[in-house]
């Protein structure tokens, strides 16, 4: 429970989970308000997830110095969000006309970039982990999946995006996940990718 003594949210126990991680700098930015979630939703014509919002309006994703919270991926800010996604837009009638195949898993569509993906965390030189609310046959909108800007490979990390936090928290809890020091990251104990191969 949290201090008001209700129960904590899905987000509330992840801020409280990865906060309380020695030596772990995550920069966390201020919280971001309504206004700029509906200006997400509105721009993407997307709805967000419910615990999506409720991460950014504890923290507005983390400043360019922060520890990165998922092995090579740091969370976005509202703004990056956005320009990423444009990027995402701008560029997928161009992907689509020239014929550039993806090689995505099973429930994620054949393309190289979707607008109807929005890329919430990213790596400094342009990967990402975006929700898919397009999927192919077999998917779940809302899916969680990677997003490698110089390679095909797309994988499905998580069915949505409550998944992808109950997952990481139970792999922080059972020691799979860890503080690197070396790194400055979040990563996996034993070396693997948290995500990809």
């Amino acid at each position: 429970m949290n201090h008001e003594g209700k129960y904590m949210t899905l987000a509330e126990k992840f801020v409280s989970a990865v906060t309380s991680i020695q030596d772990a700098d995550l920069c966390f930015n201020e919280p971001v308000d309504d206004i700029m979630l509906n200006q997400i939703e509105s721009e993407t014509g997307l709805t967000l997830p419910v615990e999506f919002k409720n991460l950014y309006k504890l923290h507005n994703g983390q400043g360019d110095i922060g520890d990165s919270l998922f092995d090579l991926f740091s969370l976005n800010s509202a703004k990056d969000i956005l320009e990423n996604w444009d990027a995402f837009k701008i560029v997928e009638p161009q992907c689509d006309q020239d014929g550039i195949k993806a090689e995505p898993e099973e429930g994620i569509k054949d393309k190289w970039c979707n607008s109807k993906w929005i890329p919430f965390a990213s790596t400094a030189d342009g990967h990402a982990i975006c929700i898919d609310y397009d999927p192919a046959e077999g998917g779940n909108v809302g899916q969680i999946i990677t997003f490698w800007y110089n390679e095909g490979e797309r994988n499905l990390i998580a069915d949505s995006f409550e998944e992808f936090i109950i997952s990481y928290l139970k792999n922080l809890e059972e020691g799979i996940y860890i503080y690197d020091t070396e790194r400055n990251a979040i990563v996996r104990k034993d070396g693997k990718l948290m995500f990809g191969t």
